[in-house]
């Protein structure tokens, strides 16, 4: 049956959509040890012990939010940055309060 103009067609329930955010960092590569400094105006700081030389550095980056964010790897991906200290990762399946709640307490 053909909807009339004033009537919109019924769909479905939405599914929740995945929380997605996007966090700012600023990486030491070469440190002595892999943490999450802090968080310093609207930047994380990161530490790692890899060198910035062949992706080494973004690698660790992402080990360390990973196990920092207790999520899977594959959830974070670097959207800017790749070749600079100051990256924008983005994170699947967080927002960004929980993601920061979550770095801030690794940090500590």
């Amino acid at each position: 049956m053909p909807l009339k103009k004033s009537e919109s067609p019924q769909l479905p329930e939405a599914q929740s959509k995945e929380a997605r955010c996007v966090l700012k960092v600023r990486v030491q590569p070469k440190a002595s040890k892999n943490l999450v400094e802090g968080y310093f105006g609207d930047t994380f700081r990161l530490r790692v012990t890899a060198p910035p030389e062949h992706g080494k550095a973004n690698a660790a980056v992402i080990e360390l939010l990973a196990a920092s964010l207790d999520i899977n790897r594959s959830r974070l991906r670097i959207i800017k940055g790749l070749k600079s200290r100051d990256k924008s990762v983005g994170v699947e399946s967080l927002t960004l309060d929980e993601a920061a709640r979550r770095l801030t307490s690794a940090a500590k």
